[in-house]
């Protein structure tokens, strides 16, 4: 497996010897996305972290969107998106920042972005009753993120969900 080429479009990890060497960076940031190679969802585990930023935050404001029709407003609804601008990167840093934290934890845990929100919206809104839809800033609380854990591996036992990306699961010649 010396020369493992993996075929993605911006070419984040083009052998097991560049995740290595970015694993042993000093800059933790850097160190810390090579680390989270290994625990990705099999479908994110080919893209670039900002790319993996934007698919986060698309799937946040849809999100947003179907819980702010399920709950509030179903006409207001078309309007909201839960953050001040339609592109990641031309919101307040504070927004940018939690976009990461939130896409990191969920790497961490191995989760589909969609699926990591559903649970935090789930546990905000049922069981800790907040009476507004959860922020993206609030998807990284270490506590939340526990809670998050726990409805993961309870659904594992009983779903099998399927990563869209077949690389994983199938024999490569």
């Amino acid at each position: 497996m010396n020369e493992f080429i993996i075929n993605c479009p911006n070419k984040l990890i083009k052998n097991w010897y560049e995740l290595e060497r970015l694993a042993s960076k000093k800059d933790f940031k850097v160190s810390q996305e090579a680390n989270l190679f290994l625990t990705k969802w099999p479908d994110y585990q080919l893209y670039h972290p900002v790319n993996s930023n934007i698919i986060f935050f698309e799937e946040y404001k849809w999100l947003y969107k179907e819980y702010y029709r399920r709950y509030e407003d179903f006409q207001e609804a078309i309007v909201k998106r839960g953050v001040k601008a339609e592109d990641l990167y031309k919101n307040p840093k504070h927004t940018i920042k939690a976009v990461i934290k939130g896409r990191i934890e969920a790497d961490k845990i191995g989760i589909p972005y969609g699926l990591y929100i559903s649970f935090a919206n789930k546990i905000l809104i049922k069981e800790h009753l907040w009476k507004h839809i959860p922020l993206v800033t609030h998807l990284y609380n270490p506590n939340l993120v526990e809670e998050i854990k726990e409805m993961w591996l309870n659904s594992c036992q009983y779903d099998f969900l399927k990563p869209s990306v077949n690389l994983f699961l199938e024999k490569q010649n």
